[in-house]
């Protein structure tokens, strides 16, 4: 857009686009932030995103094409079906258009109206910020608690959603799980400290009747324990025995590796961190079953001056594991809502 000095970008988006993306959002999360599906525009850029073929279907977009003698194309992927869109494509979308024949315009007035009630939610939720008393530094959100224990669970969750899109833009709009954690933690009195991951190494801290949000905090759980060591992401790692260990993307790998493994994680999973092994640790094996330490150490036949000086990584109170040994079940295979990351090792 800036290399054409352009104000706006047209996308071909259609009625079939958005009863799949929607239909996609049900099938992995129902998260209502996610129900919205495709908006018809949104900034982009320095200028605007525009889809104004989403009041049309796809077959309407074909047959006047085909009239007018204007040249299309389709992507042959479009049919792979090891893709969970073609699959909502082909099979459930069908079935759908032929219990109603409105089903597009419903999807496309779900969506609008959607869009708006929660536009609506962010208003109001503008207008009872102040009861939070919000102090605002660089890294660091805090405020009071006792005003928002008091209001209904939808306000809250307004607020606490608000808060995140202003705030804390790296991290996606917090799930229904974490919501439930969060207000659990809030309300408890039985609890009157506790920190909860958001995702992205951002905790929540509730201190008493105060609470704060932010990258900081999570210094004072290395702070707490000098064995802990807090992992960056495409950062290595160094532990007291010298080796080496970090979580890094795809495209920033380094160059020297003993061991990597391919695991999975959840914006809220994190912070990860990586403290010395306990023989009685216990780590996935499959899904059902686990392994202690000592049994794994001795199955894999780790020499004993290993086995008395390995360090593990963690997710919060669950072990991922070790690149050298073994990564728990729990992180090494796909799962929606979770983003690929390598886990990597080196002794050099």
């Amino acid at each position: 857009m800036t290399a054409e000095k352009a104000d706006y970008l047209v996308t071909a988006h259609h009625g079939d686009d958005q009863l799949e993306t929607l239909m996609m959002k049900f099938i992995r999360s129902g998260e209502l932030h996610e129900m919205r599906g495709i908006q018809s525009q949104r900034p982009f850029a320095d200028g605007t995103l525009i889809r104004p073929l989403l009041p049309f279907a796809k077959q309407d977009l074909r047959d006047y094409a085909l009239a007018n003698n204007i040249t299309s194309f389709e992507d042959q992927t479009n049919y792979e079906t090891t893709v969970l869109r073609n699959r909502v494509r082909h099979t459930l979308v069908p079935f759908l258009k032929q219990e109603n024949g409105q089903i597009l315009q419903n999807a496309n007035r779900f969506s609008q109206q959607l869009t708006a009630l929660l536009g609506q939610q962010a208003q109001l939720a503008t207008t009872l910020l102040p009861l939070l008393d919000l102090k605002v530094t660089d890294k660091v959100i805090s405020g009071q608690l006792k005003a928002i224990k008091t209001l209904p669970t939808a306000q809250q969750t307004a607020i606490w959603q608000l808060i995140i899109k202003q705030h804390f833009p790296q991290i996606s709009p917090l799930k229904e799980t974490q919501l439930q954690q969060l207000k659990q933690l809030i309300q408890s009195t039985v609890k009157p400290q506790g920190q909860l991951a958001l995702g992205q190494r951002i905790l929540f801290t509730k201190i008493y009747d105060r609470f704060q949000i932010g990258e900081t905090t999570i210094g004072e759980i290395a702070a707490k324990d000098e064995k802990i060591r807090i992992l960056m992401l495409n950062k290595w790692c160094v532990l007291p025995n010298n080796e080496q260990i970090g979580i890094f993307e795809i495209n920033h790998l380094p160059r020297k590796l003993s061991g990597q493994q391919l695991i999975w994680l959840a914006d809220e999973q994190w912070p990860i961190v990586a403290k010395p092994c306990q023989l009685t640790d216990a780590i996935m094996i499959d899904k059902t079953h686990h392994k202690t330490l000592k049994r794994l150490f001795i199955d894999l036949k780790v020499p004993q001056e290993k086995r008395l000086n390995s360090w593990g990584i963690w997710s919060q109170e669950t072990l991922i594991g070790h690149p050298e040994f073994r990564v728990s079940a729990l992180f090494i295979h796909e799962q929606t809502g979770k983003i690929r990351y390598v886990l990597c090792y080196a002794n050099e």
